[in-house]
């Protein structure tokens, strides 16, 4: 089975590139796949951060323009409900 995967060429700094070295040794891995796991985490979370940040900035708009139920909508509650929903 061939997977749709392309390369990528990157420069670092010779002490990330030791410290990556140790860490896939210590976990009885490759480079390649720490990064890559590294990389889907940090873009997952930056994606997660954006829909926070705009759900974040919906909610204060609608503080402003509707009734009192929304004014008293907490941030906190909408932050819990983002925590809590499986994206």
């Amino acid at each position: 089975m061939l997977l749709d995967m392309k390369n990528l060429q990157i420069s670092i700094h010779n002490d990330l590139h030791d410290d990556l070295s140790d860490f896939a040794k210590s976990n009885k891995t490759n480079k390649a796949d720490v990064i890559r796991l590294a990389l889907q985490a940090y873009l997952k979370k930056a994606k997660q951060d954006k829909i926070k940040k705009r759900w974040n900035n919906t909610l204060k708009i609608l503080a402003r323009y509707s009734n009192d139920f929304t004014q008293e909508f907490d941030v906190n509650v909408s932050q819990k409900l983002l925590a809590e929903t499986e994206w």
